[in-house]
């Protein structure tokens, strides 16, 4: 009897070695995160261990704010942030790159069927709902759940009615969250945008919580410790600890800037922040060669740190001994560490056109990826690949192995046992499978005959000093196979998007934009994206391209635009006779004051100003109220600001619309980038938006308005802002000077002048807009405006400065049965 069991194990050995495929190995590695399921409040969390279906800790909460589910971290029950979060977004970059390799052969609570969900999402959207969770507001995110002493020796389950969250008090864990939640939007748009718009809201908190740390010099949060020992900490060499939050930075800048398409300024500036030293592989305390991976995909810069690390890794791949031909650095999670050095390669193999590179890399790929799983004939690393692992080290010592687990690993001497009582070798854990899971998708994905070929790579002409009032750029490209293609532009306050079907792509880009505007002195970026996934061997054929502008076309003009100052007076009086004003405070601002220049033979306003930190506290700006007290007024029905600027330095102004009952400055704005090129901007109001350091949210009341500001936050420094032709559509003051200083009878359905202003009351007859005109006693036209207002409704305001003479003000209308009328007074305009 015990014979016959023992050939079955061997033939059933047999077996598995002949069965496992890179796809049956993937989707080992991705189930195995089924075994690391935590409890639900509301129900079955679906976990794979039979006899811990239903788990435990669906109580977990912080201050009654629940935080069941997430995933165990290794073979015990506390819910680590540093290691979830690292784990969550290598296994999605994963997906992101290869996804046309991971399958569908289950559905979320484990049951066999496809629901078309790709299966690694049904296992990741367990965490990320965790971590949603985890993210409670803008000031309180949760970094662990259970505790570290305790709870971490011993396999009982401990506290299982709930537990309490440990609170993060730095901000690099909230950064990596905010990453994976961007990401994980971008990723599952397309299957539930609701839990997208759920993930990027999260996204958003958690970069708000973070960005507050990191300005009050709170960077790391601190470590659970177990006998005085952190557990999951930055790793220490020689003595010096290295530690850095500028790739967690750079990763929640590149996903939210890709998620949001450019939203905000403040994502594309953390994205291009540089990242620092490292001493490992990507893991838990390193995700920088990920966000770099991102950075070059979306086109704003080289895989520098993915370059750099790679170069670190090679020059750990041993030449003999138990890790010949593999990444070894550690004496600890080997194992772990060759299958994320894998991913590596796999992500610098696309990044590179040059095929020795290539071809190493490839190689390189192979090699780690069979160390672990066995396949080239050595000790499996891999529960139930090859002969791998038969007693872990986990939860319940009597489970044995977990499919698709990989374990610690040889030591650093290349001892390994295949003993579940030694976690240094056949330790578990939720960081340990995600590195090689992308690896092995990469392995496929080369395998494969599936994936668009680009015969001829995405291509933009030309690229630099582009000049779009003199030539167009053309975007080309051929497809190996007809598919559905997009290639949008996307620059800092505007974007352009084309789309089309077929195997040919040649565009001519004009410069007109969908939304916004496009700005001399800005590079913006053309991607291509098209329906069917681009074959990995030339994904570096289509990355995006940058295009250097140094002059635009001018936002078209509407027929409501309503002047409110084009500065050739020279003075602070708008042409609704309020008034301009420079302000700042905060002490990291030295001087704000404003007067006049001369750009292009037209008058603008300058203000000068100086900020010192990016705190919201410290700005400079100028700003111009709709009357000379600045008391708050109705301009609607507003639509848009339009209006000229240029800079001395690159900055991102925040136009305002300051409300009288928002007290805490959190104005509603648009942000956008200024260069030293003069640029025309038209911001729509329905874009405008509350900053994140709202404190209590307010809606835009278009009747509460004081004034119009143009506001500086960045640390730039010295800075000079050149303003010119501010226009607002739709304009009307409800509440002017000119209606206080002046009888309201002097509004008429006949347009009256007084003190060089004009007042006009609509006719209720009328329907659609007002011409109306001003001519000199000779016939000749000096003014012509198009009145938007409703019917009955009073109009006010300030007459160009004009010679003193008679003139001619003509008034054209439309009643309701298509009848036309011209109404025409004469008015003497003294000086």
């Amino acid at each position: 009897m015990k014979k016959i069991v023992i050939i079955g194990v061997v033939m059933f050995a047999a077996l598995q070695a002949a069965a496992i495929t890179n796809e049956s190995l993937q989707d080992m590695l991705v189930k195995f995160y089924g075994y690391q399921r935590a409890g639900l409040k509301t129900g079955s969390c679906n976990n794979l261990n039979s006899s811990f279906q239903n788990a435990s800790h669906g109580g977990d909460n912080y201050n009654g704010n629940q935080l069941d589910g997430g995933w165990y971290d290794a073979g015990d029950y506390i819910k680590f942030g540093m290691n979830l979060s690292y784990s969550v977004y290598c296994l999605l970059k994963g997906y992101d790159v290869f996804p046309s390799t991971y399958t569908d052969k289950y559905k979320a609570d484990h049951s066999n069927g496809a629901d078309g969900i790709p299966d690694i999402l049904n296992q990741v959207k367990f965490a990320t709902d965790y971590m949603c969770k985890a993210v409670i507001n803008n000031t309180t995110v949760v970094l662990d759940v259970g505790n570290a002493e305790s709870e971490h020796r011993t396999w009982g389950v401990v506290n299982g009615s709930g537990r309490n969250g440990t609170l993060c008090d730095g901000g690099d864990i909230p950064a990596t969250y905010a990453a994976c939640l961007a990401l994980m939007s971008t990723l599952y748009r397309d299957i539930d945008s609701d839990y997208a718009d759920l993930c990027l809201s999260k996204a958003k908190t958690a970069f708000a919580f973070a960005k507050s740390k990191f300005a009050s010099g709170k960077y790391y949060c601190t470590a659970q410790t177990k006998q005085g020992k952190a557990l999951y900490d930055y790793p220490t060499v020689d003595g010096d600890k290295k530690q850095q939050y500028s790739d967690r930075m750079v990763a929640a800048g590149i996903e939210l800037y890709r998620a949001t398409d450019n939203e905000d300024p403040q994502y594309l500036s953390w994205a291009n922040k540089g990242m620092g030293e490292f001493a490992n592989c990507i893991g838990y305390a390193y995700i920088g060669p990920l966000a770099s991976f991102e950075v070059w995909r979306q086109g704003l810069g080289g895989a520098t740190a993915l370059t750099a690390n790679l170069t670190f890794v090679e020059e750990k791949v041993r030449t003999s001994g138990k890790f010949n031909g593999v990444y070894q650095n550690s004496t600890w999670g080997t194992a772990r560490d060759v299958g994320s050095a894998a991913f590596e390669y796999a992500l610098s193999y696309v990044t590179t056109a040059n095929e020795t590179n290539r071809d190493k890399y490839e190689d390189r790929v192979r090699d780690h990826v069979e160390w672990v799983s066995g396949a080239n004939g050595t000790q499996s690393y891999i529960c139930g690949v090859n002969g791998g692992p038969t007693s872990i080290h986990y939860r319940t010592t009597n489970y044995g192995a977990v499919p698709g687990a990989v374990v610690s690993g040889p030591n650093g001497d290349g001892n390994w046992e295949n003993n579940g009582q030694s976690a240094e070798f056949c330790e578990v854990a939720i960081d340990y499978n995600a590195g090689i899971t992308g690896a092995v998708a990469f392995l496929s994905a080369l395998e494969s005959s599936d994936g668009v070929r680009l015969s001829n790579g995405f291509a933009v002409t030309p690229t630099s000093a582009v000049d779009l009032d003199a030539n167009p750029v053309n975007i080309t490209a051929t497809l190996s196979k007809s598919t559905p293609w997009t290639v949008t532009i996307q620059g800092g306050a505007g974007s352009k998007t084309f789309s089309g079907t077929g195997t040919s792509i040649d565009i001519d880009w004009e410069g007109e934009a969908d939304v916004g505007s496009f700005l001399a002195g800005e590079i913006v970026k053309a991607r291509l994206s098209i329906e069917d996934p681009i074959s990995v061997l030339d994904l570096v054929k289509a990355t995006p391209k940058s295009i250097e502008l140094i002059k635009t076309k001018k936002p078209a003009a509407r027929a409501a635009d309503s002047l409110v100052d084009d500065f050739e007076d020279q003075d602070s009086t708008n042409r609704y006779n309020g008034k301009w004003q420079a302000f700042g405070t905060g002490t990291g601002l030295t001087a704000t004051s404003f007067g006049f220049a001369t750009q292009n033979e037209s008058k603008v306003l300058r203000l000068s100003g100086n900020v010192k930190t990016f705190e919201n506290t410290t700005y400079a700006g100028i700003k111009t109220t709709f009357q000379p007290s600045g008391a708050p007024c109705s301009v609607g029905p507003i639509k848009s600001v339009l209006f000229d600027l240029k800079s001395t330095v690159a900055a991102n102004v925040s136009v305002e619309l300051e409300q009288a009952d928002i007290t805490d400055g959190a104005y509603h704005c648009k942000v956008v980038p200024v260069t030293t090129y003069n640029n025309s901007y038209r911001l729509d109001i329905e874009d405008f938006y509350q900053p994140d350091w709202v404190t209590s949210e307010t809606p835009l009341n278009l009747d509460q308005i004081t004034a119009l500001r143009f506001t500086v936050y960045d640390s730039t420094g010295m800075i000079m802002l050149y303003l010119d032709n501010v226009t607002i559509e739709g304009l009307t003051v409800g509440t002017s000077v000119a209606s206080a200083r002046f009888s309201r009878s002097m509004a008429t359905n006949m347009p009256v002048v007084a003190n060089g202003n004009l007042f006009y009351t609509v006719p209720r007859s009328s329907v659609g807009p007002v011409k109306l005109s001003l001519f000199t006693i000779a016939g000749k036209v000096v003014m012509n405006r198009t009145l938007m207002q409703p019917a009955g409704a009073n109009v006010s305001f300030a007459l160009p400065k004009l010679p003193a003479g008679m003139y001619f003000a003509s008034v054209n209308t439309t009643g309701a049965d298509g009848s036309h009328s011209r109404r025409q007074t004469c008015f003497s305009l003294v000086r």
